[in-house]
């Protein structure tokens, strides 16, 4: 029901309101490809291209994350969909967290998830695996210092997490250092830092250029909105409030905040319910400080507008605000409104938009600017799905609202994996002089998003744009050619990038760039030469029982590592000069173009007690190891590396 200060959760927590809001934050809550074209038939199968090391890499596909407070008895737990192709969504088990899940935020790499926990404060990181399976990371959960924990923030380069603390008195945020080899968090020195007139901080955005963090709340006793501007030192991560923070937002109650794409513009939701609003800021670049526009606060076209998103490109806003139909009556929506150059917002008529999923308590917008999603507050819970129409409308997608297999979602909760640069990769098959050949490439991946465009080249001064990703070529006489592919991901062309990322304040939409080229060589006569090798690693290594040896790919390939291994024989308390002679234990893996994969071939059991003899008298064994790589085509090369064991 709705009160004078306040929303009132179903489950019985006071959600969005001076008192309310307070109350509840303490409440349990690329190779050439030459193409020789002979008169006989001839089928190459090349193939460039494999999947990320990452498992949602390798399957290409977007994965929507909804934490669920589990009120009234529920799971407390994180639920990952996978969305189809048309936009609806797949749920998996939900993954139990416990404390009260609220915000979540994806690192632009789309490998790494990160939850705030309200009860015990702090914040939880998941690895995230095939479908959005998800791996608590080493150390978690990690304290945040605070009372209570709501907004989650990663940086646009995806090196620091930002999380919002409620404090007994001026309210903090935390920094920690993201591992990126492990996704485990170390807290910067000084964090959490104390902001200064802000008691209450919920939501928060960081800047696209990295360089500062805004955090909304409210002043304490006074309970006026304010918005306090932090700048980020970019070598410690310690942070500092900018002159004249914090700032009013012009608003009541503030909450959520989104910033565009361009970083010159902040948006501060403020759900007070008796004159929800939403203020629009404009941001000095150069000090960081915040001036309404004309016009702002902007009536909200619903009520409590709790969660907030921006399209790619800026120009649309949408959030997650109530609906009153009747009056007594209640429902969740999702309001869109455009911005105009000077910041004006205007509502699209029908706003809030609504599939009947109970009350919307965040929001989010997919990388092309398409669609839209939003987890309820409701038992069971559920997550809304829309599609974005030219005029800005909103349609509910086939099936929704999606159930989350828990009660109830937290505020702040939810992110999605963005969109990363395309793995182009095609399988080419030739028919002969004046029979079409066959090219797909289905195998392409993009991680976290999905291929849209197929640009070919095929080396005879024919190119095919937007050719889909099955076309057919005729070459008309024998030769050498170079076919090459280049391959175009969902983020929107009117996305606003800042350097590599388009960003709006807690999770990149887009990482990278929305192109990839793949092109391969077959010299005339010699056929297909095999993948190009490069062995890196330690030459000299510690240890008895395996060799270590890291090895790239310039295309997909199968690698398998062999070898052998010369060891010194002991007789007495002297090593001798001869040398008994074993094999290593192979081992095979794939390895996408450009990546790393580390083969571990190990000693058997004589040699291991052999080398340890060994050692002991000073002499380092050496091993001679062979990596093989195969691509889809058959086409082979190799490469050799001599590596020494000593003691550890």
């Amino acid at each position: 029901m709705d009160q004078d200060r306040g929303v009132h959760r179903d489950n019985g927590d006071h959600v969005a309101g001076a008192v309310g809001l307070a109350a509840d934050r303490l409440a349990p809550r690329r190779r050439r490809l030459t193409l020789v074209v002979l008169a006989v038939a001839v089928a190459l199968a090349l193939c460039v291209g494999l999947a990320a090391t990452f498992a949602t890499a390798a399957h290409g596909m977007r994965t929507v994350f909804v934490s669920n407070s589990g009120s009234g008895g529920g799971i407390e737990s994180i639920t990952a969909f996978s969305v189809s192709s048309d936009g609806s969504l797949v749920p998996s088990p939900v993954v139990p967290v416990g404390d009260r899940p609220e915000g979540t935020a994806v690192t632009p790499d789309a490998r790494f998830l990160y939850v705030a926990t309200s009860i015990t404060a702090g914040v939880r990181g998941y690895a995230i695996g095939a479908g959005g399976a998800l791996t608590e990371v080493p150390g978690s959960p990690f304290a945040s210092g605070g009372l209570s924990t709501t907004g989650v923030a990663v940086t646009p380069s995806g090196n620091r997490l930002l999380v919002t603390n409620r404090g007994s008195g001026d309210g903090s945020v935390a920094v920690y250092d993201i591992n990126q080899a492990t996704g485990a968090l170390t807290k910067v020195v000084g964090s959490p830092f104390a902001v200064a007139g802000l008691e209450d901080p919920s939501g928060i955005a960081i800047a696209p250029n990295g360089g500062r963090a805004f955090v909304a709340g409210d002043a304490g006793a006074t309970f006026d909105p304010v918005v306090a501007v932090l700048d980020i030192n970019q070598t410690t991560g310690a942070l500092s409030q900018v002159a004249g923070s914090p700032f009013a937002s012009g608003g009541e109650n503030s909450f959520p905040a989104v910033i565009s794409p361009d970083g010159g513009r902040l948006f501060i939701g403020n759900v007070q319910l008796g004159s929800s609003t939403i203020s629009v800021l404009d941001v000095n670049q150069a000090t960081g400080a915040l001036t309404p526009v004309m016009g702002s606060p902007f009536a909200a076209a619903g009520r409590a507008p709790i969660g907030l998103a921006l399209a790619p490109d800026g120009k649309r806003l949408f959030s997650a605000e109530r609906v009153l139909v009747p009056p007594g009556a209640s429902t969740d929506g999702v309001a869109v409104y455009d911005i105009a150059n000077n910041g004006t917002l205007t509502a699209i008529a029908g706003s809030p938009f609504t599939s009947g999923g109970g009350r919307t308590e965040a929001v989010a917008t997919t990388p092309n600017g398409q669609r839209v999603y939003g987890p309820a507050n409701a038992n069971p819970g559920v997550v809304e799905g829309f599609s974005i129409g030219a005029a800005g409308a909103l349609a509910p997608l086939t099936g929704s609202p999606y159930p989350t297999g828990d009660k109830f979602a937290g505020f702040l909760s939810i992110a999605m994996t963005p969109s990363q640069t395309p793995r182009p990769a095609f399988v080419v098959s030739s028919a002969g002089v004046g029979q079409a050949g066959s090219f797909d490439a289905s195998a392409t991946t993009v991680p976290g998003g999905r291929a849209t465009r197929f640009d070919w080249s095929f080396g005879d001064g024919t190119t095919l744009p937007n050719g889909g990703a099955t076309p057919q070529h005729t070459y008309g006489s024998p030769g050498t050619y170079t076919v090459g592919l280049t391959v175009t991901n969902d983020c929107s062309d009117a996305a606003s990038f800042v350097g590599d990322t388009v960003f709006t304040g807690q999770t990149a939409h887009c990482n990278g760039s929305p192109q990839a080229t793949a092109t391969r060589t077959l010299d005339t006569g010699l056929g297909l030469s095999g993948p190009t090798i490069t062995l890196k690693g330690k030459k000299t290594q510690k240890g008895s029982k395996l060799v270590r040896v890291k090895v790239t790919v310039d295309e997909a390939a199968t690698v398998a590592g062999t070898g052998t291994i010369k060891v010194p024989l002991v007789k007495g308390s002297a090593a001798t000069a001869k040398k008994k002679k074993s094999k290593l234990r192979s081992q095979t893996k794939d390895a996408a173009p450009g990546d790393t994969v580390t083969l571990k071939l190990k000693l058997k059991k004589k040699a291991k007690r052999l080398t340890k003899k060994a050692q002991r008298k000073g002499k380092k064994p050496k091993a001679k190891v062979t990596v093989t790589a195969t691509d889809a085509a058959g086409n082979e090369s190799q490469a050799k590396r001599k590596i020494k064991l000593k003691k550890k």
